[in-house]
């Protein structure tokens, strides 16, 4: 096994000393919610599940390091989850509220990603019920659900009722041209 390999980080906790001689023992976890885990291995960022096999993100087949230059340093992953045909990953700009999701194949490269999207955008909070935990912050995970029965959906983020299709996209609900509010 390489010395800088998620496998060989995961069984230093069990032996309890640092193997290969990087300063910690084990893998920094930045996020264990759900099926899917994400580690920083040295400044190299891996996917695992439960088995602890799992590829490590790479933007055109080049492995994404800790503040990357590639992104102008600021992007770092702060969530992760296995989908039918490869991982989604959540990805946040400094110390920000500003995020993206990359979808990425089954080796863990990045196939697309979503615009730049502010933590409280209904768009993001949709995103955050597939992660299934609160990446923006906020204390809760995703907006509040009014109605999904149809084909457009009614939210409640902060004191806004906002519609969406399925694609997150959607107005906000007026009256007169103007934004309708909890307690209007």
């Amino acid at each position: 096994m390489a010395g800088g390999s998620l496998a060989l980080q995961l069984f230093e906790p069990g032996f309890q000393q640092d193997l290969n001689g990087d300063g910690h023992v084990g893998p920094t976890t930045i996020e264990a919610a759900g099926a899917t885990r994400l580690y920083q291995v040295s400044n190299k960022f891996w996917l695992s599940d439960s088995t602890g096999a799992g590829p490590s993100l790479k933007l055109n087949g080049v492995a994404v390091t800790l503040n990357d230059p590639r992104f102008g340093g600021q992007w770092n992953p702060i969530g992760a989850e296995q989908t039918a045909s490869g991982y989604e990953v959540a990805w946040q700009k400094g110390a920000t509220k500003e995020y993206i999701v990359w979808n990425a194949d089954s080796s863990g490269n990045r196939v697309s990603e979503s615009a730049h999207l502010a933590g409280g955008s209904l768009p993001f909070m949709l995103f955050e019920q597939s992660f299934h935990q609160d990446l923006n912050g906020d204390g809760q995970i995703g907006p509040t659900t009014i109605e999904t029965a149809g084909s457009t959906g009614l939210y409640l983020v902060s004191n806004q009722y906002l519609m969406s299709d399925s694609t997150g996209a959607g107005p906000s609900l007026k009256y007169l041209g103007v934004s309708v509010k909890v307690g209007d």
